[in-house]
Formats: structure tokens, C-alpha cells, sequence
């Protein structure tokens, strides 16, 4: 043991001024940093995180209600990643072409009922002390109690109420969904996998350096992807599940801040793989009409995938289902769904998610601003 070198302490970034909210992130500023490096995933902040998410999302919107503009700004993409005009013609008339590539799944659903962000202690008296646990807003309580929120003022209906934090703590352990499983056999009955000796696995043990190593860029691999994309007749039915039959009163930098204040343990990084994983559905694989109708249950989807891919530490299904507003039958079916639209493809390198953030997030940001007079 002596022997093996340790690896060095990594100094822990702090900000030396982090914000204390969105209002206080200047795009401009923050994109300077990123593109001169002084910021990257390992150095944003929360907040930078969810502004990011925020604004990818919002700039997709934006961007795919102007097909023309959309197509303008993919192709300037596609190009500068090294597409030649025979890709580009290959890639547009993929576009057209329909897989019939059967994914086995029931009936088709009906849209989805409105988000219902209610609170794990469910007290509905209005005067009862508990009223502050079941809902954010006096807004909230009255849209969902038919109430009529036109009678009040603005700043009655914005007063925040309180909730008790311990409700939405995460934990860690293994069975994150809460799975029941019905086991008859008793811990006597059962018999332990036989045991392979240390000596036996290290002649197949194989330590040479992967070709394209998950931690890499991998642009090949990527725009390999993006010639081979075609959109299968499943989608239209799987993006179904996504679909709200209205849009909620929140707005979407609110539901992300929603979800990071009942969720605090989502990092950076699962912000960031969720603003890169959408990017690269609606944008690059062109697989993904964005609207306000289902942007907001593709957040909760891509969110929670990233982080039950690669944290530590999570929050129980059926809490994490009641701070977003499904039930837990929906969120199952928001997973399976976003998993198969992303061909199962949600863990991204350090790397890659780097020149994202350089590259796509900035020219997306810049373009933007070019071409809409009002900006991001």
C-alpha cells in the first residue's frame, strides 16, 4: 500500500460572489466566462446550472416556433461540426423517413391532467395553521379549489407560504423507486451466489485504454448519431405522455426553482446533462417538437433520469413526484418514455458536457440575439 500513489486533494471551488438568485446572472457576463474558461461545469454555481437549463429551453421554444430560422441555425451547427454538404442532404432527407422499429408499449394514453403541485402534508382547511402545507400560494390554493384569484391583489396572491423541509429530505439507499417485493423465502432458505477467488477474474481482467472512453468527447461517435437519426412511428406516441391539456400557472424558471429548493441535492451536472440531452433531441437529432405544453414534463423526465444516473444522494420516487406535481404512476411513464426518446443514452462526459456549454449553449445564446429583437 505504500507503494501506490494517492492522488492529490482537489481544491473545492466557492464563488467568491455566488448569486443568490437568477435575477442576479447577467447572460452576457457568464457566457465571457465560459468562453475564456474561467467557468465550467466543475465551476458554476447552482443557480448558473438552472439559468443554463432555463435558457436552453426557452431559446428551443422560441427557436422552433420560426421553422425557418430553426433550420438556419442547425445547419450553421451541423457545419461547424464538421458536416459536408452530402451529410447535410443525407441528414434532411432522414428527416422525412419514418422507422417502423416496433417498441412494445399499451394503448395509446390520453394527455396529461395539469401539473398539481401539492404538499405531502394534505391539511385543506384555509384558516388551519396546516393550509401552509398543502400549497405554495394563495393563487395555488385557489385555482385548484375552483376559488376566483381575479378578486384579489397581486401581492395576495404572491404570498409564499411556508413548508416543512424535513418532508423532502433524500437519502441513500438502493431502492430509490420504492419497489415492494414480495419474497415468501426466508433469509434461511436463500443461498448465497458462490464466490469467485481474486485469482480467477485477474486473467480476464482487461486494463487497456478504451478507443472512445465514455469520459471523451466522442464528436465521432455523436455525428454518427446524427446521420443515422430518423424518427420512429413510436415517438408520436411516446411524446403523448408529455403533453399538458393546459400550461401551468408557473413559469418555467419558477419549476426549476421549485424543484431545487424540495430537491436540493440535485447538482450542477444533472441540470446541465438535462440541458444538453434536450438540446440534442430538438435540435441536433431534430426528434423533439419543444412547446410550453410539454417542456415542463420533460424537465421533470430529463432531471430525474440525469440523477439517478449519477448522484449519490436522491430523493424517494413518490416525494419527488409530489415537489414536481405527477403521481407516481405518471413519473414512472415520464422516465420509460424519455428513455426510449433518447435511445437510453443519458450519461454524458465531463468533456462533452464542457463544449456544450462553449460551443452549442453560446452560439444557441448568440443566435438568439441576432435574430430576435427582444433578445433572451
Amino acid at each position: 500500500m505504500s507503494d501506490l500513489e494517492l492522488k492529490p486533494n482537489q481544491p473545492t471551488f466557492v464563488a467568491e460572489n455566488p448569486p443568490q438568485g437568477l435575477g442576479e446572472i447577467e447572460l452576457d457576463g457568464l457566457l465571457a466566462q465560459i468562453t475564456q474558461g474561467d467557468k465550467d461545469i466543475n465551476k458554476l454555481h447552482i443557480y448558473h446550472a438552472i439559468f443554463i437549463l432555463s435558457k436552453t429551453l426557452h431559446s428551443i421554444i422560441q427557436l422552433q416556433q420560426n421553422p425557418d430560422l430553426c433550420h438556419t441555425f442547425r445547419t450553421q451547427l451541423l457545419k461547424k461540426m464538421g458536416f459536408n454538404e452530402d451529410d447535410l442532404i443525407k441528414i434532411s432527407e432522414n428527416k422525412y423517413k419514418i422507422s417502423t422499429t416496433p417498441i412494445r408499449r399499451p394503448d395509446s394514453p390520453s394527455l396529461s391532467p395539469p401539473l398539481k403541485f401539492a404538499k405531502l402534508n394534505n391539511r385543506p382547511n384555509f384558516e388551519d395553521e396546516g393550509f401552509t402545507n398543502t400549497y405554495d400560494t394563495v393563487a395555488d390554493y385557489l385555482l385548484r379549489e375552483g376559488g376566483n384569484p381575479d378578486s384579489m391583489s397581486k401581492d395576495e396572491l404572491e404570498v409564499q407560504i411556508p413548508d416543512l423541509p424535513q418532508d423532502y429530505e433524500s437519502v441513500y439507499e438502493d431502492n430509490i423507486d420504492d419497489i415492494k417485493y414480495h419474497d415468501t423465502d426466508s433469509n434461511d432458505n436463500k443461498i448465497d451466489a458462490p464466490f469467485i477467488p481474486l485469482e480467477q477474474l485477474l486473467p480476464d481482467l482487461n486494463l487497456d485504454v478504451l478507443k472512445n472512453p465514455i469520459t471523451d468527447i466522442n464528436l465521432d461517435n455523436l455525428k454518427s448519431e446524427i446521420l443515422r437519426s430518423t424518427k420512429r412511428s413510436q415517438n408520436t406516441h411516446l411524446l403523448k405522455i408529455f403533453n399538458l391539456i393546459k400550461i401551468p400557472p408557473l413559469s418555467i424558471d419558477d419549476f426549476l426553482l421549485r424543484i431545487k429548493q424540495y430537491s436540493p441535492s440535485i447538482s450542477v451536472s444533472s441540470y446541465i446533462h438535462s440541458a444538453f440531452i434536450m438540446f440534442k433531441m430538438t435540435i441536433l437529432l431534430d426528434l423533439i417538437p419543444l412547446t410550453m405544453n410539454n417542456v415542463y414534463r420533460f424537465i421533470v423526465a430529463s432531471i430525474r433520469c440525469s440523477s439517478k444516473n449519477i448522484e449519490d444522494m436522491y430523493q424517494r420516487q413518490k416525494v419527488f413526484a409530489t415537489v414536481v406535481g405527477v403521481s407516481l404512476k405518471d413519473l414512472f411513464r415520464l422516465e420509460v418514455g424519455f428513455l426510449y426518446l433518447c435511445d437510453f443514452k443519458v450519461i454524458i462526459g465531463e468533456l462533452m458536457l464542457n463544449k456544450f456549454l462553449k460551443d452549442e449553449f453560446s452560439d444557441l445564446c448568440l443566435f438568439m440575439k441576432e435574430n430576435f429583437q427582444e433578445g433572451l
